[in-house]
């Protein structure tokens, strides 16, 4: 079973994060999760300096990690294979009072777990010849539709019908997010 660890300074951090990453981690099937040690929830002010600082490629650009709500670290040098989720980043857009409501958090927090974790799957389980986020971002749709669907099926044939028109709303939301976010 994959150990979840909450590190936070100078945070309060939703109690629902917790429980949303423990019922992600109970309803995601066990083979994904071989050699995953831990899960970190954590924020920005707790990051050590050398995470603060360090960069990373992402699609052919470098950033800095301080501007990416979570990301996963392979197993290297006997150090274990873990992922780190920023709370902070990832529950900013949401009030508190939404929060309470486990299906609210758990789709907060499902884009980057699940995106992280097909980082994982790639690495150590189904090797691709593509861009590592574009596989992470196909592990991720494939992982939170079967969650969300095992979980909760009721709210899924509700949302069913409205499909469409969410798909439409969250292009013209990704489109939108795209014009006004600052480039790291």
């Amino acid at each position: 079973m994959v150990e979840i660890q909450e590190n936070y300074k100078n945070y309060d951090a939703p109690r629902a994060a917790l429980k949303s990453a423990e019922r992600m981690v109970r309803y995601t099937p066990q083979k994904y999760l071989i050699g995953l040690n831990y899960i970190n929830l954590t924020n920005t002010d707790a990051l050590k300096r050398k995470y603060r600082r360090q960069k990373t490629k992402f699609r052919k650009r470098k950033i800095s990690l301080n501007h990416s709500a979570g990301w996963y670290v392979e197993k290297w040098n006997k150090q274990p294979a873990y992922i780190d989720l920023l709370n902070d980043k990832i529950f900013l857009d949401y009030p508190s009072w939404a929060l309470k409501i486990g299906f609210v958090s758990d789709i907060a927090l499902s884009g980057t777990f699940f995106h992280e974790l097909g980082h994982h799957i790639h690495k150590t389980q189904a090797p691709e010849h593509n861009e590592m986020e574009d596989v992470a971002d196909k592990w991720k749709s494939r992982l939170s539709r079967k969650y969300f669907w095992k979980r909760y099926w009721h709210i899924m044939l509700l949302i069913l019908p409205l499909k469409p028109l969410l798909n439409w709303l969250l292009k013209r939301y990704d489109e939108k997010s795209k014009l006004t976010s600052p480039s790291p």
